[in-house]
């Protein structure tokens, strides 16, 4: 996937951050890009199928290079989709133990990128996820989309970040506000488009096929 180098954003962020340091700058590009796609779920990626063995019952995924899991859209269980579950669905299920062993049928997410099957796999197999990502906290690359797609929200997220640094040159309560506005707005309406069914051209944006 196409990817741009994360400086792309400065000079249009330093325009309205009058005194900012790019150094600055550049942690509040990464913030907002990271809460922009935890918040719209734009970007997608289907992970390669793990295995799972027999005894084992939580997975660590790992994300693609550069991001992170912000969350689990979907995982299939030797070719069948399991079902997220909460600990109290578990228990209406009837595992009254959580590492009895059988056939794995749904999942419990105990963090972003922690699975556990339930109930814990008898037999070995695989499983393969769709998940949400955001570029990680220190990248120097993002997703192209993000560039070609929402960079003016992407820009009024920095901004928002940048006005609200207490004691800094540039804080700027009122702006803060204005900026963090027009940054949560652009970031619903991401997500809304998403879940009409707005694709980009990219696959990362439509819901890849499972093999």
């Amino acid at each position: 996937m196409a990817s741009v180098a994360i400086d792309l954003f400065l000079p249009s962020v330093m325009l309205e951050a009058h005194g900012a340091s790019e150094p600055a700058a550049l942690m509040a590009i990464r913030n907002a890009c990271f809460d922009f796609c935890k918040k719209s779920g734009v970007l997608t990626a289907l992970l390669d199928p793990e295995p799972y063995v027999a005894g084992e019952s939580v997975y660590q995924l790992s994300a693609p290079t550069d991001s992170v899991v912000t969350d689990v859209i979907r995982v299939v269980l030797n070719g069948d989709r399991a079902l997220p579950a909460s600990l109290p669905d578990v228990a209406l299920l009837r595992y009254k133990d959580l590492d009895a062993g059988g056939e794995p049928e749904c999942y419990i997410q105990f963090t972003p990128s922690e699975l556990k099957f339930v109930p814990t796999p008898n037999t070995d197999g695989h499983f393969q996820a769709l998940v949400s990502v955001s570029p990680s906290r220190n990248a120097t690359w993002v997703d192209a989309l993000l560039y070609d797609e929402y960079r003016e929200v992407i820009r009024c997220g920095a901004l928002y970040k940048l006005k609200e640094m207490v004691g800094s040159a540039w804080h700027d309560p009122a702006g803060a506000v204005f900026y963090e506005q027009r940054f949560l707005q652009g970031a619903a309406t991401a997500y809304a488009a998403k879940n009409r069914g707005f694709a980009n051209t990219s696959l990362r944006v439509a819901q890849p096929r499972f093999v």
